[in-house]
């Protein structure tokens, strides 16, 4: 009888000394896959809650169980990929001059960073020297095609070089023009700013003589491999054609012009992901040619295929 008393203080004791420690806050990181690393001891000096770190053993578990037995504990808790999203972990608290154990709880969430594209624009140059001016609300309105509805706390910023991009540096005012010959490549930065979680994209801008067509466009458009969320587009290629841009809508919607926007590729097949399913879409391909000066000509947008996804 007196074995349980004794326990059923323990356990209270244990209890209560958890309630009176400031609440650890659960770790985040950002990842596109629900997997991430962190550091469990970061959470240490919150366990704590001010006490003198040197009178205790901290330890970081995976299962309430081995947390409240001293076994199993993570090693080394600096470098701790974890499990799942959302993931549970138990701090073990050990007062050395006393034995008491206190266990606290905390979770590991790994939010998903921007989905975002990279994107190849397009637009006129009337006086083909190259150079064209880029409006950002048009590019990140491309970007954001089959993002999902937490684009809304998106927020993008432009950049010239990655290492800008990386230090949130230098960023472009809208409109800016590209201010060398076409095509150029600079840096997308768009981060959610509820989770603050980035992810960094790439633009590239191509000047089209919009007054010219010399490019043939792709035949024999075709798509195949439909699944719920994609499809394979594919067609013959054109004579001359450096790459391709395709173009999706939901059927019904406007067609492509000549200064549409569509997913740039050298190949002649594409492969478009991101899709709603059971829904009927509409694909175009244009080719994109070289010319002897530095802007870049377009055909015209081959005539639409019609496709429905899976359910």
């Amino acid at each position: 009888m007196k074995k349980l008393i004794h326990i059923f203080f323990l356990f209270s004791t244990i209890c209560i000394f958890a309630q009176a420690n400031n609440q650890v806050p659960d770790l985040h990181q950002c990842s596109p896959n629900g997997i991430a690393t962190f550091d469990l001891t970061s959470n240490t000096p919150f366990a704590l809650a001010g006490l003198d770190a040197t009178n205790f053993v901290v330890s970081y578990h995976e299962t309430f169980t081995d947390a409240a037995n001293g076994a199993n504990a993570i090693t080394p808790a600096t470098n701790y990929v974890n499990l799942s999203n959302y993931q549970g972990i138990f701090i073990r608290i050990f007062n050395i001059a006393t034995s008491e154990v206190t266990q606290i709880g905390f979770h590991l969430i790994v939010n998903e960073n921007p989905f975002v594209h990279d994107i190849t624009y397009t637009a006129c140059d009337t006086d083909n020297d190259g150079l064209v001016s880029v409006d950002s609300a048009v590019l990140t309105s491309i970007m954001y095609q089959n993002s999902p509805s937490s684009s809304n706390n998106y927020v993008t910023n432009f950049y010239a070089t990655m290492v800008d991009a990386q230090t949130s540096t230098n960023s472009f005012l809208s409109p800016f023009s590209i201010s060398s010959p076409s095509p150029q490549v600079f840096y997308a930065k768009t981060q959610n700013l509820v989770t603050g979680c980035d992810t960094i994209s790439t633009v590239t801008v191509l000047a089209l003589n919009c007054n010219t067509t010399i490019c043939d466009p792709p035949t024999a458009l075709s798509i195949g491999s439909i699944t719920q969320t994609s499809a394979t587009a594919s067609w013959t290629a054109s004579s001359g054609a450096t790459q391709y841009e395709i173009y999706l809508a939901p059927q019904g919607a406007t067609a492509p012009d000549a200064s549409s926007v569509g997913m740039a590729t050298s190949l002649s097949n594409y492969t478009i992901t991101g899709l709603t399913c059971g829904t009927t879409y509409e694909a175009y391909v244009r080719t994109n040619c070289s010319q002897p000066t530095i802007f870049i000509n377009a055909s015209d947008w081959s005539i639409p295929v019609t496709f429905t996804l899976t359910n």
